[in-house]
Order: structure tokens, then C-alpha cells, then sequence
């Protein structure tokens, strides 16, 4: 089926507070690629509206995957463990903890019930939505590992559903990714770089054999663009996320009036301490990830950010 498929057969099943908003939009994308920047973003435009949690996973859940009962546990341990001044700030409307938690409690609800018409996932979505609204969404990096049904399943909730795709230089997305994991890991005997370079090993031997899907760039954009049309799709590289000008086209492309971002502030940043990557490290991870940086030249040419460019030299 074309990407240009009647969507009238669907529609008559979804919820219709879906086409309330002049545009519902999904931002996807690899973890570290910038879409935690962007939710903050979002969540202080006052044209736009996105839910106080990030990263429902609703659609993953559609497919079946992952186990709902886990998210469930894990927010339910998070309640228990607060102390008796924190559950009174959550009964306070207005605060940013009483939002979180309100949040979180409707996504548990729209866990529950991943199938047409979608009426909890509604609750998610509009919950935050005004008369000033413009455009309504959700940001999670997971829908990056959806399948095209899901894709033309998403698209066709709204008359203008609009995906943005967010994607980082491959090798250095895989390096933020292997930092993140060290510091949220207990101590270890060996060094810093030591351990970094094992990790660095382990992750390109999966870009090998096929594991390493949320850097298959490729593979995302060839299921995406399947069932969901070009120019419904806006494709943004971490590079260029933090300037004004990149700003401006996002918001374009919902349909949003220009707010200025604080590109100043960078979300998640490893910061001046990072521990250095070996050079060899670098190329075994490039060469990987040939086939992405293949793809990206081919298909994204002169618009690819330098330092794309140059870890594709180390391929």
C-alpha cells in the first residue's frame, strides 16, 4: 500500500478529538539525537502542546511490545518511595510535579487500552490543549522501531498528521549513548577510557551483525516514508537543531508561530569531563555503520552536517 492511501476507512474508527488541532504531530528519533531539548521546547511554546512525560511508547504498545506491566511497576515504585511533602505537591494543580504526575497516570490509563479508538491515548495528547493551540503531539525515540502499518495507522488519526524525524551523526550518537551507560553503571576496576573502548567494541560488533537498530537510519526512513507522505515528513539533523533558524522550520512545518528556543541550553550534555574516545574505536565504529552513512550521503548529500562528513571519511 502507497503512502498515499485513503485514510477514510480509519478514520471512522479514531477518536475525533484527534483533529481538534490544527496539526498532530509525532517526533521520532534515536535517543540522544536532541528530542529531550525539544520537549522542553515544546512544553514552553504557547501555541504548542505536548504531555508533561516523554516517551509514552503508546504505539510500541500497539504492536504488542514493550510489556506495559513494567512502565506500570517502575511509576508505581516511583509514588511509593516519595516522601510526604512531594505527594502533597503532586495534589496542587498548577505545579510542574502535579503536571508529571497527571501525566503519567493518563499514560498508564492509554497503556491499558492500545487499540482503536484510541480514546485514552486522546486524553494524553489533549490534555494540555487550549484555544491557543496550534499543534498537539508527543515526542518518544522509540517510534523509530515502528513498523509501516503503524506508521499509516498514526498518520491517519488527523487530516494533517505530520512526522519529524530527528537524527544524529551515527558514530556520535553511539558514543552519548555509551557515556550515558557509564555513568549510570556502578564502579568499575578498570579506567574510564578502558571501559568506554570495551563498551565502544561491543556496540559496533552489533552494528555488524544487524543489532544496532535505533542508528539504522536508513531502515527507519524506508518504513516510514512507506506509508506516510514526503512532504508530511521533516527531517532534522542534531547538528543543526540549535539555532534559530532550525527552530523556525520546525515550527513551520507544524504549523506553530515562531518562538525563539534557548538554543544556549543543550539537554543531557556530557560536559567538559567526558571521557575521550580512542581513535581506533572511532573508525571500527564508522566502518559498522557503512551502510548508514552510505545512505545519508546519497540521500541527503550537501545537507549533511560536517560531522557526518567526517566520520563517514573513517568508513
Amino acid at each position: 500500500m502507497s503512502a498515499t492511501a485513503d485514510s477514510s476507512h480509519l478514520a471512522a474508527q479514531v477518536d475525533p478529538r484527534f483533529d481538534e488541532v490544527g496539526c498532530l504531530f509525532f517526533v521520532i528519533g534515536a535517543q540522544k539525537a536532541g528530542t529531550t531539548w525539544l520537549s522542553r521546547y515544546f512544553l514552553e511554546h504557547p501555541n504548542v502542546s505536548v504531555p508533561y512525560w516523554k516517551e509514552h511508547n503508546y504505539w510500541n504498545m500497539v504492536e504488542g511490545k514493550p510489556n506495559p506491566g513494567r512502565m506500570l511497576m517502575a511509576q508505581i515504585k516511583r509514588r511509593e518511595s516519595e516522601g510526604v511533602l512531594r505527594k502533597a505537591v503532586a495534589t496542587l494543580p498548577f505545579t510542574r510535579h502535579a503536571k508529571r504526575q497527571r501525566a503519567i497516570t493518563l499514560a498508564l490509563r492509554a497503556a491499558d487500552a492500545p487499540f482503536p479508538p484510541y480514546s485514552a491515548y486522546a486524553d494524553v495528547i489533549m490534555e494540555n490543549v487550549t484555544d491557543q493551540t496550534a499543534a498537539a503531539g508527543e515526542l518518544c525515540p522509540q517510534y523509530a522501531l515502528l513498523a509501516p502499518e503503524t506508521y499509516q495507522k498514526m498518520s491517519q488519526l488527523s487530516k494533517n498528521t505530520r512526522f519529524i524525524f530527528m537524527m544524529r551523526d551515527p558514530v556520535s550518537r553511539m558514543v552519548s549513548q555509551a557515556r550515558h551507560s557509564l555513568r549510570k553503571e556502578a564502579k568499575s576496576a578498570k579506567t574510564p577510557e578502558d571501559s568506554l573502548s570495551e563498551l565502544l567494541q561491543n556496540l559496533a560488533q552489533r552494528a555488524k551483525a544487524g543489532h544496532l537498530t535505533r542508528s539504522s537510519y536508513d531502515k527507519t526512513i524506508a518504513r516510514l516514508e512507506e506509508r506516510v507522505p514526503q512532504e508530511n515528513i521533516l527531517y532534522v539533523f542534531f547538528e543543526d537543531l540549535f539555532n534559530q533558524d532550525q527552530v523556525k522550520r520546525i515550527c513551520s512545518f507544524v504549523g506553530a508561530p515562531f518562538v525563539p528556543g534557548d538554543v544556549a541550553r543543550k539537554r543531557n550534555v556530557a560536559g567538559k569531563n567526558a571521557v575521550a574516545v580512542r581513535a581506533e574505536d572511532r573508525c571500527q565504529m564508522a566502518r559498522a555503520l557503512k551502510p548508514v552513512y552510505d545512505f545519508s550521503i546519497k540521500r541527503f548529500g550537501s545537507e549533511l552536517p560536517s560531522k557526518w562528513q567526517e566520520s563517514a571519511a573513517l568508513c
